[in-house]
């Protein structure tokens, strides 16, 4: 019960503005459909390691979600650190991004170089 209780609150505050964020900025951005839906999936796929992270650590947790309710942690960076296999939907959507003048700068800075 708890575990579903953490998974509704990273869910709510993390993986889905980040996933609104991207689907607005790539679609304005002339991103095609699966551009948009390669990345979306991979900001989904960090949400159980979030919550295993949150559900083992109260302290990373409640420190996190202040940050990311006060502005000072994007909640692109705290996605984008658990999900690293993403890296090359990350690339093709900053592409798109970067001709329209944006970037997922802070989306692949907790990227971990391969």
């Amino acid at each position: 019960m708890i575990r579903e209780l953490i998974l509704s609150i990273i869910s709510a505050f993390v993986v889905e503005p980040v996933e609104a964020e991207l689907k607005q900025s790539l679609t304005a951005a002339g991103a095609p459909y699966a551009v948009v839906s390669s990345v979306t999936a991979c900001a989904r796929t960090a949400g159980p390691a979030l919550v295993e992270r949150a559900s083992s650590d109260w302290w990373w947790a409640t420190s996190t979600g202040f940050k990311i309710a006060t502005g000072m942690k994007e909640p692109v960076d705290v996605v984008s650190s658990y999900a690293p296999d993403c890296r090359q939907a990350i690339e093709a959507a900053n592409a798109y991004l970067n001709k329209a003048g944006q970037s997922l700068s802070t989306y692949r800075r907790a990227m971990p170089d391969v």
